[in-house]
């Protein structure tokens, strides 16, 4: 995450979210990041569950599972 977030700051999209907000906005505890993915397994059954629930598409779906599933 550090070095994305370093070549957001260095190459800003002009279309983007702002990034001038604190640092920690851009992290997570490990900890955190358990509770989040227990809770939407808990109550979407999986990540790409609650993701459909808000209006995902189909086609960006298997875009997602391609570029970060390896």
């Amino acid at each position: 995450m550090d070095e994305l977030f370093a070549k957001l700051k260095a190459n800003p999209p002009k279309d983007g979210p702002p990034l001038d907000i604190p640092d920690y906005f851009w992290k997570a505890s490990a900890k955190s990041m358990e509770i989040l993915l227990n809770t939407l397994k808990k109550e979407y059954g999986s990540v790409e569950g609650y993701l459909r629930e808000m209006g995902m598409p189909e086609d960006l779906s298997k875009k997602l599972k391609k570029a970060l599933l390896v």
